[in-house]
């Protein structure tokens, strides 16, 4: 384009009549000093599985590492082993299984777009406690995750019932764009409260409950004291299972640790350290089944949306869910997840039903 841009300046200053001398001098010094580079694009094989589909997104000029480590990591208890012919949970197996696949496959999609890390945590044992334990668990092995990498993680945990929407939206861009710093912050995990949707959710719905279906944490092992407040904080949580939490311990005791977590911040024992946060913004900022950046696609009010918002997401990116998950099962696995509890053993199930 510059050579072209020189060529026909020069043709035209042979004639005078047509180009002023002086706007063609004014060309070619200009040309000359423009430094013509064009836009590098990194185009990346999406694995879709449908003839190599790809898509086009902008090659990253900055350092080679990140200056922090992104995990998009789901918690997941059934999907990963063979199917069920007689599943525990009964109600609606199938089309749970298929949404729960789905799931995985869309934020993989997602990881993969932002050369993120994703971890699907799907092997695990609660020991008799209800399987949301698990959570509080695997969170804490993402911290140490952190600590074995020595760098800062930014992190995103999500129950197998929801999924990032905002597929090209950056985790930390939206963290900055809703006015969250971790770096700068005296909290690493962040929460958010239900919140009434206008002719879908009512206030009276949501009781001011929080909801720990998606977390957002950030992990710094430099950062020796907020990083140990942060395990400090994980582990309390799980401990009090045996104690503040007790009514929380089984499967028919819902909320389970979001219950536990909510007694724990209204009465703030002394050793358990503050270092989460509930935000303060509506919930469709974070979280729920409307959200906009994740959507929680829940048990609750919204429910229905399962019937269709998963394979919209999985049409409108081109994703073939075999290939997805095969690829998933292959090389982002998480290690097996155990709740052990040695203070206290799960008192036997009441009553055994689908919560879910």
């Amino acid at each position: 384009m510059a050579t072209n841009a020189v060529a026909s300046c020069l043709h035209q200053c042979e004639s005078p009549k047509l180009v002023p001398l002086v706007i063609c001098v004014f060309l070619l010094v200009f040309v000359s000093n423009f430094s013509y580079q064009p836009l590098q694009l990194l185009t990346s094989e999406s694995k879709n599985g449908y003839g190599g589909q790809q898509e086009t997104i902008l090659k990253t000029t900055a350092a080679e590492q990140p200056a922090a480590d992104t995990i998009i990591a789901v918690v997941e208890t059934r999907f990963c082993l063979p199917e069920e012919k007689n599943p525990r949970w009964r109600g609606d197996y199938k089309a749970k299984r298929k949404m729960r696949r789905a799931s995985a496959a869309i934020n993989l999609q997602y990881a993969r777009l932002h050369n993120y890390t994703f971890t699907l945590f799907c092997e695990g044992d609660s020991r008799g406690f209800a399987s949301a334990w698990l959570k509080v668990r695997v969170l804490e092995e993402l911290f140490l995750t952190a600590q074995r990498s020595n760098r800062p993680t930014y992190i995103l945990l999500m129950d197998s019932d929801s999924f990032v929407s905002a597929m090209h939206m950056p985790l930390q861009t939206w963290l900055e764009q809703n006015d969250v710093n971790f770096k700068s912050s005296d909290f690493s995990i962040m929460y958010s409260n239900e919140s009434p949707v206008p002719d879908h959710f009512k206030a009276s719905d949501s009781k001011e409950m929080l909801n720990t279906g998606v977390a957002y944490a950030y992990a710094d092992p430099q950062n020796v004291s907020r990083f140990q407040a942060g395990l400090k904080t994980l582990e309390y949580w799980q401990k009090s299972v045996c104690n503040e939490c007790i009514e929380f311990q089984t499967e028919d005791k819902h909320p389970w640790e979001q219950g536990c977590l909510e007694i724990l911040l209204k009465d703030k024992p002394s050793k358990f350290p503050t270092e989460i946060k509930i935000h303060g913004g509506h919930m469709n900022l974070w979280n729920g089944p409307w959200g906009q950046y994740v959507r929680h696609v829940w048990g609750g009010p919204g429910k229905s949306l399962r019937k269709w918002l998963f394979d919209d997401m999985i049409a409108r990116y081109l994703i073939n869910v075999d290939v997805f998950v095969d690829d998933i099962m292959k090389s982002n696995l998480g290690p097996r997840i155990s709740f052990d509890r040695p203070e206290c053993i799960a008192k036997p199930l009441e009553r055994e039903v689908n919560t879910q």
